[in-house]
């Protein structure tokens, strides 16, 4: 288990009321991945297939060039 998840999502507003055992569970099976500076982690209407928790750097989001304001 990476310390670091269940530190961060014991922070998180949205995470923070939930029992140890229930973040474990969320965290069971994941995998941490590094991303190349500039990396397209999915494209809008993609399929919400997983969850990113960003335990370092940032996100970018921008609007798809069909349209996106």
């Amino acid at each position: 288990m990476n310390s670091g998840a269940v530190s961060a999502l014991k922070k998180n507003p949205l995470f923070a009321a939930l029992p140890l055992s229930e973040i474990n569970s969320l965290l069971d099976g994941h995998d941490v991945r590094q991303f190349a500076e500039g990396a397209e982690l999915f494209r809008e209407a993609d399929t919400a297939e997983q969850l990113f928790l960003i335990l370092e750097g940032e996100v970018v989001l921008l609007p798809s060039a069909t349209g996106g304001q």
